[in-house]
């Protein structure tokens, strides 16, 4: 995720995946992987999860949430962050735990 990015103001009115002037390019893949994490992590904070259950529920979907790291520029981050709420939330999990993850003080549940 970017750094600096600062919150969404919501999941804007384009969640559907139609490009608007100005969007980073985004393939239906990325859009569709970004919208199922941006789901499942919103129905977790609709139950009450606090970001370590959300870590540990979400431990399947961090090659998801790698792929897009992997195949999404710094500018279609920024747009998945603004467009999913979800999302933007997750990313920003990871990004406080990333420290810990990579020194191994923190174990990534298999």
């Amino acid at each position: 995720m970017p750094k600096g990015h600062s919150a969404p103001e919501g999941r804007g009115g384009n969640g559907a995946g139609t490009a608007r002037q100005g969007q980073a390019a985004l393939t239906a893949e990325q859009l569709k992987t970004a919208a199922a994490i941006d789901s499942r992590v919103l129905g977790l904070l609709i139950s009450g999860c606090d970001d370590v259950t959300i870590f540990a529920e979400m431990s399947g979907d961090m090659p998801k949430f790698k792929w897009l790291m992997d195949t999404t520029t710094q500018e279609g981050l920024a747009e998945l962050c603004q467009r999913f709420e979800g999302f933007y939330h997750y990313a920003q999990i990871l990004e406080g735990l990333a420290p810990g993850i990579a020194s191994g003080e923190i174990e990534v549940p298999k």
